[in-house]
């Protein structure tokens, strides 16, 4: 059973011409409320003459995703940022993929998008800096790390001034959690 929450997404990038009634297909199967299928199609159309960051909203979007939508940009290498609206239980949250490096972020927000830390992440964090103080000569063999978040720790703490260690912990903290990517124009390509 769905659960009915806001829900924005934007996207963008390079989109072969022959995918366009693939992208309307995706598109129309998950925003249907406050947008027509001709405003979209028109606006995709629009798209081969000047490139342009398209957005859509639902404010009952299934758990606030644009799930078909999203899968699309994925197979296709198009780069997207995805609000989904919170409730009781969980915080709002920006999904961003971006379709040239992979990268796929989650970002938990408030209710004005700002980005947040949950507890454990801060937690982690904190744990993370003092596995490396107590021995510091992990550091360089945890560059590599394939946790991203131990890798990202141990990059900064290499690479900082540990004169000012308030500075570097805001530094490390602000780690957690990624920006959202930027969302490129919709460029409609011939092949």
């Amino acid at each position: 059973m769905s659960n009915p929450l806001y829900g924005r997404i934007t996207f963008g990038g390079k989109l072969k011409e022959e995918l366009i009634p693939e992208l309307l297909e995706a598109m129309e199967e998950c925003i249907w409320n406050n947008h027509t299928e001709e405003e979209m199609a028109k606006e995709v159309e629009a798209c081969k003459k000047e490139p342009q960051v398209l957005e859509y909203s639902e404010w009952e979007a299934n758990e606030g995703q644009f799930e078909a939508l999203e899968d699309f940009c994925v197979a296709n290498g198009l780069t997207f940022a995805a609000f989904r609206g919170g409730e009781s239980e969980s915080l709002p949250e920006v999904r961003s993929y971006n379709g040239e490096t992979k990268d796929e972020y989650h970002t938990m927000c408030d209710t004005d998008e700002n980005a947040v830390m949950n507890k454990y992440d801060v937690m982690e964090t904190l744990n993370l800096i003092q596995e490396f103080t107590d021995n510091p000569e992990s550091i360089p063999l945890n560059i590599n790390s394939k946790r991203w978040r131990k890798k990202e720790v141990a990059k900064h703490l290499a690479a900082a001034d540990h004169k000012e260690p308030l500075k570097l912990l805001k530094e490390i903290l602000a780690l957690n959690y990624r920006e959202p990517i930027k969302v490129p124009e919709l460029e409609i390509i011939k092949y």
